[in-house]
């Protein structure tokens, strides 16, 4: 009976003794990777891949086989995907300022939604954060208490040492992560961040606070540079086409410029897509194996059991499927993503269909948590899936940039509207048949379906589109302006072009806002003076999307103009005229009104009139580092009376700003101090070639940017 009193002495005192964490809130861990698609784990499919540690995931919690992105508004996909997950609410509910924060100049007051770290800091939880950090760097500080190895930007690039030597920068509670504080380290990527996780977690073991740690991967985004021993896994004569492949896209969707795209030549070559493919995969064996050393170290510390554990990727990636290796686009392959849950409170070994979405962790782990949810939150709470595959939507809504529109639906049918260059295209899947999205049911008159039936899921998927356009104020949905220059001697046809025929497009000339009255446009018009256009897209009477206000200008005093390059269709503005038409562009270099060479010098001719002599002549150009678009070397401005002998009457060179996050516009002048009169003009602007060597671009081809060349 003694024995028996000291025992029970003994068992409280140990108990008093140890810090009970039984009845404070769950941890929280978050991994995410980046470019990991959907169908990446052999436990959920893939019998190639070789993912223990993730299958150990699927085992221990719940797996979401159909969790999706709505895809983004720019083609690094990877900044929204990560704001959505941050804030629980998609792409286009959210500031540009925290989706594309490099190409948003002033970015302040625009990220006023709360993150989920800073609702569970604010809740009591010590958070820490390693990895990439693709958004506004103050709100990294706002999140996380702690923080190591935080890499600012979108990959590891090669030139500057990719995953094997990254660069990263210390936890700075200022929030500003200047590019002097980078570090490089020697260790590789993946098994640097995990590293630092490992670190903060065995700070914890004895913490009687919960903590939150996030670690955001940068594999298995390219450089692919996986160590030999999870390349030897994947030999490439081992590896198969996947049904989708291509060697080319069937139509031009606009972005295969993009970097990504520009990883293998195109047409593709089928072997080069599998070495491609190939190093994916052991990309994505080498994080996993990082992944199952913190799932260690959890269950050694006893922490396992009390930890929720969310892991996801970013988005999906092409990799050789429809003959794209990057994201940006709204197939399957890039808008599904992995989704596992597990820990206290979350059902076991269990797959749920249910149609997820990244924004759906926030309130998730918030409810698991017993945290408060901000009202800012639009994703739904996925504990309902525990028990069912509860129906938390019934399609979702995709947008890609100003160039894709979808709709994808809880019956597996997606359809795809595209108006990329003026030029639409329309696709129309059944993903219950067609999981690769092979057979274009639009372009397929011979499919199973009856016309009618076909006809029926054509208009169901497009009207729920139009909806989703109409009620989001959708910017695809404004009329597009195109002014067809023929020559500067005569009046060019304006058109308005609309992504819909269903969509009407009225317009005025006298400054007042369309109404359901106004002039319908139907047919090119032109015009003997300069004009300001309003035109409105409406459906069923109703003004629908933003209003487009644009000055149509006479050009006049010139007689012709000439160039040595035409611009890539991109960035070709209303061509050689856009240069001469009055119109300057903005800071945001996609708003139709610059003219972009790739890599290339510019020589511009102009012949006037009749001679005249101008207080100035000036060329406008744009440096946007971000996205590898520098102001020019050099500008040589020359003038002649007879066309044939020419005056060099200016020259500047400029040198480049080391700073990628610089957005400036510029113009540079000749100052024609001497009244000299003129009537040819020449205008040769050298291009930087390529980045500079301390870009992150560096060796690769840069941008020149130009809006104008004005007197």
């Amino acid at each position: 009976m003694r024995f028996f009193f000291f025992c029970c002495i003994a068992l409280v005192l140990t108990r008093c003794s140890v810090p009970s964490r039984s009845l404070s809130k769950p941890n929280v861990i978050i991994l995410f990777t980046d470019d990991q698609r959907f169908n990446t784990i052999h436990a959920l499919g893939n019998e190639v891949i070789h993912t223990p540690n993730l299958d150990r995931l699927v085992s221990m919690g719940m797996s979401y086989t159909r969790a999706h992105i709505p895809g983004g508004n720019s083609g690094a996909v990877c900044a929204p995907s990560r704001a959505m997950l941050l804030t629980g609410r998609p792409f286009y509910h959210l500031p540009k300022g925290f989706t594309t924060p490099w190409s948003v100049k002033d970015r302040k007051g625009e990220t006023d939604f709360p993150t989920f770290p800073e609702v569970f800091r604010a809740a009591g939880y010590q958070t820490f954060f390693t990895g990439k950090w693709h958004n506004d760097a103050p709100k990294l500080h706002a999140g996380f208490s702690h923080a190591e190895h935080v890499y600012m930007g979108g990959m590891h690039f090669l030139k500057d040492g990719g995953h094997e030597k990254p660069w990263v920068q210390a936890h700075d509670p200022s929030g500003i992560y200047p590019a002097s504080a980078k570090i490089q380290m020697d260790t590789f990527s993946s098994e640097l961040y995990t590293n630092a996780a490992l670190r903060f977690l065995h700070t914890q073991k004895s913490n009687e606070k919960p903590f939150l740690m996030m670690v955001s991967y940068t594999s298995p985004h390219d450089p692919r540079q996986a160590p030999k021993s999870y390349q030897d896994l994947y030999p490439t004569e081992n590896i198969q086409l996947p049904p989708n492949y291509m060697s080319e896209h069937p139509f031009d969707i606009g972005h295969t410029n993009e970097r990504d795209e520009n990883l293998l030549p195109m047409p593709r070559d089928s072997q080069a897509v599998k070495g491609e493919i190939a190093g994916y995969y052991a990309m994505i064996s080498e994080v996993d194996a990082q992944i199952g050393r913190i799932l260690d170290q959890l269950e050694e510390s006893d922490q396992l059991d009390h930890t929720i554990i969310v892991f996801a990727g970013d988005n999906g990636l092409g990799v050789g499927q429809h003959s794209l290796l990057g994201k940006q686009n709204l197939y399957e392959h890039s808008i599904r993503v992995p989704l596992i849950l597990a820990g206290p409170g979350i059902p076991k070994g269990k797959q749920s269909n249910a149609m997820s979405m990244l924004i759906d962790v926030f309130p998730t782990i918030a409810k698991l948590a017993a945290v408060d949810a901000p009202e800012s939150i639009e994703g739904q709470n996925l504990q309902s899936t525990f028990e069912s595959d509860d129906a938390l939507r019934d399609h979702i809504f995709l947008s890609f940039t100003h160039k894709y529109r979808g709709i994808r639906t809880v019956d597996n049918w997606k359809y795809i509207h595209y108006f990329v260059h003026g030029q639409v295209h329309e696709q129309l899947f059944n993903l219950n048949d067609d999981p690769w999205e092979i057979n274009n049911l639009i372009a397929d008159s011979a499919s199973y379906l009856s016309v009618d039936k076909f006809a029926k899921q054509k208009e169901r998927l497009k009207t729920l589109l139009l909806q989703e356009l109409i009620a989001n104020k959708d910017e695809y949905l404004q009329p597009k302006l195109k002014v067809i220059y023929e020559n500067v001697q005569s009046p060019a046809p304006i058109q308005l072009t609309k992504p819909f025929p269903e969509v009407d497009v009225r317009y005025t000339l006298d400054r007042t806002t369309p109404n359901s009255q106004s002039p319908l446009f139907e047919s090119a018009m032109r015009f003997d003076s300069s004009v300001v256009i309003h035109a409105q897209s409406f459906w069923k009477d109703q003004a629908i999307g933003a209003m487009l206000s644009s000055e149509v200008p006479l050009i006049d005093g010139i007689k012709s103009i000439n160039w040595s390059t035409e611009p890539p269709t991109r960035y070709a503005a209303r061509g050689k005229y856009s240069l001469i038409d009055g119109l300057m562009g903005s800071e945001q270099f996609r708003d139709g009104k610059w003219l972009g060479f790739e890599g290339e010098d510019l020589t511009v001719d102009i012949t006037f009139e009749g001679s005249n002599s101008p207080e100035k002549v000036f060329i406008s150009c744009l440096q946007h580092q971000n996205d590898w678009i520098f102001f020019p070397k050099a500008v040589r401005f020359s003038i002649s009376n007879d066309g044939q002998n020419y005056q060099v009457v200016e020259e500047q060179v400029i040198a480049p700003k080391q700073d990628e996050g610089n957005i400036e516009r510029k113009k540079v002048y000749w100052k024609n101090k001497d009244q000299l009169s003129f009537r040819y003009l020449k205008v040769h602007i050298q291009g930087q070639g390529q980045c500079p060597p301390w870009h992150k671009g560096a060796g690769g081809k840069a941008w020149l940017f130009l809006d104008e060349v004005g007197f």
